[in-house]
């Protein structure tokens, strides 16, 4: 009977995160474009010679092309991956594992490449959080704990999180891993009878190791680990466990130094890096809370919730407030909602402004967030069966409150409610690839002080053979050959660069007729009159 509960509930787990993976791949099938910082994710991973702007000069794209990819014979090359990141802003983990995956398919630059990473964090993660579910402080049922990846896995915040191709999926997957860890060791740590600190030590390493992987995959990975830390050392110090608080905090700054040992630009980065400097200010802004708070709860309610963001919160604050009554509550017990809370505060308080993309830094504790909830609404259903009786009826109760919450994510889904698509693209990149087949040339107009934002648009600019490129610093007008003869040019020009009237004089056309704007780039069709 064991053994046959045990197959159901891998069965249905696989089941459950294979529909996932299609969900994903659907969705994936529809992305059309990328934001900027996917292509940087592809440029830090794979970068040749670096991009060059030169003013009054042909582009050749393929040499553009080159910084996305890995040059046939030049894989692998995991010391180019941590230099040019360390000119950024985060540590290189995620572009170790992407530049594996572009070595192992060279000279191809694709959406999938970038996808396949997060889907395979994604299902690692959803296991994690399967065994999460199912600890006794979690919920600890499998039932629970399917609900829980179901949940998770079906919203549009973690579609969204698969579409995104940057580090948040491998982020959450270090950040499932530390709760786990973390509760796992509590049973050993914190036993009534004491065992011998050498039998703690695999459990410290472990710990440790996954600490070592979490904060070389992003920063935001330490305030969680903070925080998680925080509880768990001050429930070993109510236990009286001092020596086992000191070997936990020995390994923990053993990661720490051996992380910053292998990546020296860490303590930089975070000391006095742009981001971290803009971080440190944001965080001891007051005047901040509202305009940060009245963005990030609403994205978290709309993309993880399905708007039933108040009843999921009041369903945790009652179970709450009745395992602290009841006295069946510990601070162990409390880790993953305690952490989760204070790590969305912080990163709320510190994050870029975004709009619904800012969903991205918060997206690490989501997963638990759900977990959370689903524990709650399955406790109540067990206090009330029982009070009252007819357990039966109390958790088909819950099983339909959460199904109503799957089926609002499932709105969410099929209404496309799912960010990083870029679907508008579909007809940008037609547009170019029908110009370059009729020999239209194409100029970009870049603002100097800030010309790399010309790869906010790569993926149209990647249409043609070779684009022209121009300084608006440069006053005099165009006096190239193939632009003054061509009667058309496709025009791709900054904002904040004089608009068309700028482009019409510099180019010597009559007029200029708008055709789309995005991420800081006018396109326009430049030619002798309106059309």
């Amino acid at each position: 009977m064991k053994f046959q509960k045990m197959m159901t509930r891998r069965i249905l787990l696989a089941a459950v995160i294979v529909l996932q993976i299609v969900c994903a791949l659907y969705f994936g099938g529809k992305k059309a474009g990328f934001h900027e910082d996917e292509y940087y994710s592809y440029y830090s991973s794979n970068r040749t010679a670096g991009f060059y702007y030169d003013d009054r000069v042909w582009t050749d794209t393929d040499s553009w092309l080159k910084e996305f990819y890995v040059v046939r014979g030049e894989g692998f090359n995991f010391p180019l991956v941590h230099l040019v990141q360390s000119w950024d802003v985060h540590p290189p983990l995620y572009y170790d594992v992407l530049h594996f995956v572009c070595s192992v398919t060279p000279e191809i630059f694709s959406k999938w490449q970038g996808i396949s990473v997060n889907i395979a964090f994604f299902v690692l993660g959803q296991l994690v959080l399967f065994a999460l579910a199912r600890r006794k402080e979690c919920g600890g049922s499998d039932a629970a704990a399917l609900c829980a990846v179901a949940l998770w896995g079906f919203s549009p915040a973690a579609m969204s999180m698969i579409m995104f191709i940057r580090m948040y999926a491998m982020l959450t997957f270090f950040v499932l891993l530390c709760a786990l860890v973390h509760l796992g060791a509590s049973d050993a740590f914190m036993k009534a009878e004491r065992i011998p600190l050498r039998s703690l030590l695999p459990q410290a390493v472990l710990m440790a190791a996954v600490t070592l992987g979490g904060f070389l995959t992003h920063y935001y990975y330490a305030v969680f680990l903070f925080f998680t830390g925080l509880i768990f050392l001050l429930e070993l110090v109510l236990k009286k466990r001092i020596k086992e608080a000191a070997l936990y905090c020995g390994a923990q700054a053993g990661a720490l130094l051996l992380s910053v040992l292998i990546y020296p630009s860490a303590a930089v980065h975070i000391l006095r890096g742009y981001r971290g400097r803009e971080a440190q200010e944001a965080f001891f802004d007051l005047a901040n809370l509202k305009e940060r708070f009245s963005l990030f709860v609403p994205v978290v309610n709309e993309y993880v919730f399905g708007g039933l963001f108040a009843a999921a919160a009041a369903a945790v604050i009652l179970a709450v407030i009745l395992d602290i009554r009841k006295r069946s509550v510990t601070l162990c017990s409390l880790m993953p909602l305690l952490a989760s809370v204070f790590y969305f505060m912080v990163t709320a308080k510190t994050s870029l402004l975004l709009g619904a993309s800012s969903l991205r830094y918060v997206m690490p504790v989501c997963p638990l967030f759900v977990m959370v909830v689903v524990s709650a609404i399955f406790g109540l259903a067990g206090r009330a069966a029982g009070c009252l009786g007819r357990p039966s009826a109390w958790y088909a109760a819950a099983g339909a409150l959460l199904g109503i919450l799957l089926a609002c994510n499932a709105y969410g889904l099929g209404r496309d409610k799912v960010l990083f698509l870029y679907q508008e693209e579909k007809a940008y990149t037609a547009e170019a690839a029908a110009a370059a087949s009729e020999n239209i040339p194409a100029a970009v107009i870049y603002n100097p002080a800030s010309p790399y934002n010309m790869f906010r648009i790569a993926n149209v600019l990647l249409k043609y053979p070779e684009v022209y490129l121009i300084d608006p610093d440069n006053t005099e007008e165009v006096t190239d050959g193939r632009i003054q003869e061509s009667l058309r040019v496709m025009v791709y020009q900054a904002d904040d660069t004089g608009g068309g009237a700028n482009a019409c004089r510099l180019l010597g056309k009559e007029s200029a007729e708008r055709l789309w704007n995005r991420d800081m780039y006018t396109a326009c069709l430049a030619g002798p009159g309106e059309r």
